[in-house]
């Protein structure tokens, strides 16, 4: 029998180390029911990272489920008021803003130390039919011809300056980069990053707004960071603060959470140490096949960041403030089949170093013909 090189042995490990990580967000998103309205929830191992956002933003939306019955998010826009403690668990309380026939409103508050760290208002729609149009896939390469992005990054050796600090580590998705970490096209500056992700566990069949809280959850990977792409090769990314300011989400399908998904992340303008980022998630591989936008399947976001310079070392949260708008917006009686967009609001601030020459970057051409860039 064939013995496992150094590299299987390896990726058999990041493998179960990714579906262990599954496992355990499945678990944490089981609620505990403390009274009427109130919720108990554990964290993701964090190791010296605060609580992730996404994990808070599907915890409060499962929090909302739980006061529904025959109804689906449709829409939900959150703030991240305070820095979450990943030692410590999260409370979620839920008020019951209103009931009605087609829409239910929530608003959940997230609570650690008795201060609130989290809001979110979520709204939730009865299934209607209505006409139904959605903007082709972009041209990217499919998931198949791409190396998932642990490997990459095990194989780069010593860090690369650009990467994020979660580069190469499990998460619950399997993460798969069109522009290939490291690579040179994903050094350039640009305004755009497709990602491919897949969850990394089954999900049981009767639990119905599960995936769409799995969705949230993926909606805010990698989404802060698209706010520096366009200046890629100016700043280094060890000289960058970043944190979520807000973040919004669209659902406009079911969410597919065990198929391939296209996280199309870009980011749109950047000012006042704030940056606006969206996502469009797409599922199926057909133009005119889009599953999402801005989240994960069928679902839009996006995120507005904040950009700063700041030479005194201030906590970057200080110097946020107001609502970067949305980038998409849904009315009733329109009804957009496998769309959906989240945006969010970041603070991305430079650690003291200069300006290079105070010049705005332009974006680069993706080069692969394979692969053009949208308009």
């Amino acid at each position: 029998m064939r013995s496992m090189s150094t590299a299987d042995q390896s990726t058999s490990r990041e493998q179960a180390d990714q579906r262990e990580r599954a496992a355990r967000l499945l678990k944490i998103l089981d609620l505990e029911p403390i009274e009427h309205n109130l919720y108990r929830a554990g964290n993701e191992v964090r190791g010296q990272f605060r609580l992730f956002g996404g994990q808070v933003l599907a915890q409060a939306l499962r929090a909302a489920y739980r006061t529904v019955e025959g109804v689906d998010a449709h829409s939900l826009h959150a703030y991240f008021i305070r820095a979450g403690d990943a030692s410590r668990p999260v409370l979620y309380e839920v008020d019951r803003i209103r009931d009605g026939r087609s829409f239910v409103t929530r608003r959940v508050v997230a609570i650690q130390q008795g201060e609130a760290i989290f809001s979110m208002s979520v709204s939730f729609q009865v299934q209607e039919q209505g006409f139904e149009h959605a903007h082709s896939m972009p041209n990217v390469p499919p998931p198949e011809e791409l190396e998932d992005d642990i490997e990459v990054v095990r194989r780069l050796g010593d860090r690369h300056p650009g990467l994020s600090p979660m580069a190469g580590r499990a998460r619950p998705f399997e993460m798969r980069s069109v522009f290939p970490l490291g690579s040179e096209a994903w050094q350039r500056n640009r305004f755009w990053n497709p990602v491919w992700i897949r969850f990394c566990a089954d999900l049981p069949q009767s639990d119905h707004g599960l995936a769409r809280c799995l969705l949230a959850y993926a909606s805010d990977m990698g989404l802060v960071s698209t706010g520096a792409l366009p200046h890629n090769e100016t700043v280094p990314r060890s000289d960058l603060q970043m944190a979520s300011l807000d973040h919004a989400l669209w659902i406009h399908r079911e969410v597919p959470m065990g198929d391939w998904l296209l996280f199309h992340k870009r980011t749109s303008l950047a000012e006042g140490a704030r940056a606006l980022c969206a996502r469009v998630l797409r599922a199926g591989r057909k133009a005119g096949c889009v599953g999402f936008a801005g989240g994960a399947a069928a679902a839009a976001s996006g995120s507005g960041h904040r950009i700063g310079i700041d030479g005194q070392g201030r906590d970057c949260r200080e110097a946020t403030a107001g609502c970067v708008p949305v980038v998409s917006r849904e009315s009733r009686g329109v009804r957009r089949r496998g769309v959906s967009e989240p945006a969010a609001a970041t603070a991305i601030r430079w650690i003291p170093r200069s300006i290079p020459g105070g010049s705005r970057s332009t974006s680069s051409t993706w080069r692969d013909r394979s692969c053009s860039r949208p308009t």
